[in-house]
């Protein structure tokens, strides 16, 4: 768990980082940082399913994540949504366990960060909404090949 955070934690430092006597918008620095989102939650989810299970749950947990990702990705239609939206939808979609709520935290953490920066853009939004579940799916997709 605390390799899901720190790998989070780097991420989101880089939405925060910028040289100050520089004029980036924070609108660049975000499109600077969407390339190393994906990864990220690439690496949270791995690390989510390897540490989090036993062996043989695995499967399981990979499907569950994979399905979710879908949802994150759809949440970013016509709307801009919070991080509260998008925890309540992850908790409705995952089932009540500690070994969910972790991976959830993590990345409404990292959606919550991004959000802060992005005032209301709903394309940036779209984008790293699309990163996270591209992530998830792609990670979680290695344990369901048979």
């Amino acid at each position: 768990m605390k390799r899901i955070l720190l790998s989070l934690i780097i991420v989101c430092s880089l939405l925060f980082t910028g040289c100050a006597t520089t004029n980036v918008s924070t609108k660049d620095r975000i499109e600077r940082v969407i390339p190393y989102i994906k990864p990220a939650v690439s690496l949270a989810t791995i690390i989510a399913i390897e540490e989090s299970v036993k062996p043989e749950e695995r499967k399981d947990i990979a499907r569950q994540i994979n399905g979710v990702s879908t949802v994150i990705e759809s949440l970013s239609a016509g709307v801009t949504p919070t991080p509260e939206d998008l925890e309540k939808v992850l908790l409705l979609y995952f089932p009540h366990e500690a070994k969910y709520s972790k991976y959830v935290i993590s990345l409404k953490s990292a959606y919550t960060v991004a959000f802060l920066k992005l005032d209301g853009n709903a394309a940036l939004v779209a984008k790293i909404l699309k990163e996270i579940s591209t992530g998830a799916k792609e990670a979680s997709a290695a344990y369901l090949v048979e």
